[in-house]
């Protein structure tokens, strides 16, 4: 039950912080990354999710960096959160503190996690900047009610900072 709070508590916040300092027209999904100037796309369990409204609330200057990353379109919400650190590089659960998640919006009480105990996913950051945070991710992730899994691969990012 724990587990079930503590990802129904980050997608609220994600969607909070998401709304607040999202900005501009709803424009279509394009589905390619490169015409996008900000973008997500991934397969969900081998469904090609586009979204072009993404955004980053990254606390870097902090001890321990908080970079959260959210997605939202009417097919699908994506978080990952990623706790330190503010480097290029490659990480993975349950060797950093990494916390991903896919909620289908028509049913949002279906959160399917991957963190240290549940669930498994990789982050490759290739690029930050003061402007954006680029890079790739795949992911499992458990719905921890019924242990039905969501595989995320394939997936693709370049998200504003704020």
């Amino acid at each position: 039950m724990k587990v079930i709070k503590q990802l129904l508590t980050i997608n609220i916040l994600a969607v909070i912080i998401f709304a607040s300092v999202s900005c501009g027209g709803n424009d279509p999904d394009t589905g390619n990354p490169e015409g996008d100037e900000y973008y997500m796309t991934a397969e969900v369990d081998g469904v090609e999710v586009s979204i072009s409204e993404v955004r980053v609330s990254a606390f870097p200057d902090m001890p321990d960096a908080i970079y959260s990353i959210t997605a939202l379109s009417d097919d699908a919400w994506i978080t990952i959160i990623l706790n330190s650190p503010s480097t290029e590089g490659t990480f993975s659960t349950p060797e950093v503190n990494l916390f991903f998640s896919y909620t289908n919006p028509n049913n949002s009480s279906l959160i399917h996690g991957a963190q240290e105990d549940i669930g498994t996913g990789t982050i490759a950051i290739e690029e930050i900047t003061s402007k954006y945070i680029k890079g790739t991710f795949s992911f499992t992730g458990v719905n921890p009610i019924d242990n039905d899994t969501k595989e995320i691969t394939n997936g693709k990012f370049k998200a504003q900072q704020f």
